[in-house]
């Protein structure tokens, strides 16, 4: 399957409602976006509902304004057994000077409770997706590490009331 196949574009126009108190778009609606848009296009790859696993490194690089355009864009740049990665991109425009923006990038991770795939492969096309898709191994050996550390975390928090 190519990873335009996969792909799914949501737009947004930011309005005061979605500010922050900096005249910015909030995160959490962002992260709302950005987790809907990632399912959708884990749904349209595996035709299965699908939970999110993870968010890696959410890297916010510009602000979004009030008045400007939001796109989140995702599609799949890694197939495992049970779970999927998804890129995802967040692009800003400015509506009065048309001028675009990466505002946001990070990497999903999405599993799905009754299917396998592992004949299934993902295919890049575009020089964009090439490099994506290339250091899927290298982030899939990340999360398993960053997994183990976080099992080491979660047995020295004490979970307990005040």
């Amino acid at each position: 399957m190519k990873c335009v196949e996969t792909k799914v574009v949501q737009s947004h126009m930011i309005k005061p409602k979605y500010l922050n108190n900096h005249q910015t778009l909030f995160g959490g609606y962002l992260l709302a976006w950005l987790d809907e848009c990632g399912g959708l296009t884990a749904r349209r790859f595996g035709k299965d509902e699908a939970v999110t696993a993870s968010i890696d490194n959410l890297n916010f690089l510009e602000p979004i304004m009030v008045t400007h355009q939001f796109t989140v864009m995702t599609y799949v740049s890694g197939v495992g057994t049970k779970a999927i990665e998804v890129f995802a991109k967040m692009i800003g425009e400015d509506l009065d000077t048309r001028e675009k923006y990466l505002a946001a990038s990070t990497f999903l991770t999405f599993v799905f409770k009754d299917q396998t795939f592992t004949d299934v492969t993902i295919e890049p096309v575009t020089e964009e997706e090439n490099y994506i898709c290339q250091g899927y191994q290298a982030r899939v050996a990340q999360r398993k590490m960053n997994r183990q550390l976080q099992a080491e975390f979660v047995k020295a928090i004490d979970t307990k009331y005040l």
